[in-house]
């Protein structure tokens, strides 16, 4: 008797294997026989949102059946020398750049890091427009580092703070988030805060909202 169960068993196992198998195309080869495409968009869009920003947005080119994966995917937008023109190294590239990639993709978005491009005067409201772009909604990750402790960080940042998971913020002025008529940060486990300038009561604030806080890294902190 068991030897009869071994035998179905593992008759039902080539069976499987000789369903799966890839047919036979009229020239006698064989077509693509490609598993990942067949997995659900979710999982496909999961996969994409890890990937570096320039090889997750060339995904469309492999085929019809990925076209429409990096739009639908979580953004993950990571601004550095590498996704940006190293051979001719002008601000405004690098800004048309970053326009064009969140005006291409509808959000949300998982991952956004800042850090190649000092937050000054004359592209406060381009940082800005940034912030409020439809792409960035429901940002998960936030990396920003400013290069400048001076700079005023945009208020339309605070629009991030409901949905936050980690963030690391440097080199710009968060005094300006004592106008945020509540500061709730419920989902926020990591913070790093490094090279800023806040006002003591602010920050207490700040820390105050965050409510299921695991890590919190402080580093030349101006104003306390």
């Amino acid at each position: 008797m068991d030897n009869v169960v071994a035998s179905l068993s593992k008759k039902r196992r080539r069976d499987k294997l000789e369903l799966q198998e890839p047919s036979a195309n009229k020239d006698g080869g064989y077509e693509n026989f490609d598993l990942i495409s067949r997995l659900p968009d979710e999982i496909l869009g999961s996969i994409i949102s890890l990937l570096p920003t320039k090889e997750a947005a060339r995904i469309p080119i492999l085929s019809s059946r990925w076209r429409h994966l990096w739009r639908s995917a979580p953004l993950n937008l990571v601004i550095d020398y590498n996704l940006l023109l190293k051979r001719s190294w002008k601000e405004r590239d690098c800004t048309a750049i970053i326009s064009k990639i969140l005006a291409a993709h509808p959000g949300p978005a998982r991952h956004l890091s800042l850090r190649s491009i000092c937050l000054h005067n004359n592209l406060y409201a381009r940082f800005d427009g940034w912030f409020r772009s439809p792409a960035l909604n429901g940002l998960e990750e936030l990396d920003f580092y400013g290069r400048n402790s001076q700079s005023l960080v945009p208020p339309s940042v605070l629009r991030f703070v409901p949905t936050l998971r980690l963030a690391s913020i440097g080199g710009c002025d968060l005094s300006r988030i004592d106008i945020a008529p509540t500061l709730l940060l419920p989902q926020l486990k990591q913070l790093k805060l490094y090279d800023i300038a806040i006002s003591e009561l602010a920050l207490h604030r700040l820390l105050f909202g965050c409510t299921v806080l695991e890590s919190l890294d402080l580093q030349s902190i101006h104003g306390i």
